[in-house]
């Protein structure tokens, strides 16, 4: 019965998590094709706005949160994790860039699936 209960838990957690990734990936890549048509980058109220849609988009959806996590406690850590990515150099690369392309996949792990991804900016120096 323990298994079971702690399989539930990660189930859980990585649901939210799935989310937030998600809605971090959505700000960032918005983040990075604005900069690749010429326009400022932009500000922080932007990107929340993205990360907000990626919530919004799957309203209706049942989404399940950890105990000590809530929509409110994670658009708080979006707040934080934004802020540290622009602020960072990351988030202003020199050069000219090139592309933006998100290759999102699902991996296996045991019976259970798993999305994952990674984003990918090309910048030519």
């Amino acid at each position: 019965a323990g298994e079971v209960v702690q399989s539930t838990l990660c189930q859980s957690a990585s649901e939210a998590r799935l989310v937030f990734g998600s809605a971090i990936h959505r700000a960032a890549e918005f983040h990075f094709r604005e900069l690749l048509s010429g326009n400022p980058a932009p500000d922080l109220d932007t990107l929340l706005d993205c990360y907000q849609q990626e919530w919004r988009d799957r309203d209706g959806t049942l989404i399940s949160f950890p105990k000590r996590d809530d929509v409110d406690s994670l658009g708080q850590l979006a707040e934080r994790v934004l802020t540290a990515f622009g602020d960072s150099d990351v988030a202003d690369p020199q050069g000219t860039i090139l592309g933006v392309e998100e290759e999102p996949r699902v991996l296996r792990r045991g019976d259970r699936p798993r999305v994952g991804g990674e984003m990918w900016s090309w910048v030519h120096f």
